[in-house]
């Protein structure tokens, strides 16, 4: 257990005392920024969700749960840990490249746009992290 004033500081803490157990061959662990926290009215307990980062991109659906008591002691880390990513952050095509082949995937959709613009992040897949362009595309097809 570990006594938590700063919960993201103390998660990072953990995770850094215990990165040895993953096998990751390294102790470099990812950041972790805070996405939300839950605190329990009754019991004081909080549940703090957060996001991990490589380098300062986010690790995509790597999310770590840390839980305290009502003392506000760690007793409990879950979620998927990301320790020992050693890939490049420096991205073979541009924002804009990687925009417009998604755009000429949907360009046959009517009414489609960019809901949200590209952002780099890592993205595991399989056994690899990989570089990648997270955007979102939407389109309105009543046939679909």
């Amino acid at each position: 257990k570990k006594s938590s004033k700063n919960i993201v500081a103390d998660t990072q803490a953990v995770l850094k005392d215990f990165s040895s157990l993953y096998g990751s061959g390294t102790t470099k662990t990812p950041d972790v920024r805070l996405k939300n926290q839950l605190v329990s009215k009754e019991t004081n307990e909080k549940h703090a969700r957060m996001k991990q980062y490589y380098n300062g991109l986010e690790i995509v659906n790597k999310d770590i749960i840390a839980h305290t008591d009502e003392n506000g002691e760690i007793y409990q880390i879950d979620g998927q840990y990301a320790p020992g990513i050693n890939i490049s952050t420096v991205p073979k095509i541009s924002a804009n490249e990687a925009l417009n082949i998604g755009q000429k995937e949907f360009s046959l959709k009517k009414e489609f746009k960019v809901s949200e613009k590209p952002t780099l992040v890592i993205y595991p897949y399989a056994s690899e992290n990989l570089l990648a362009w997270r955007y979102i595309i939407e389109y309105n097809d009543p046939k679909e």
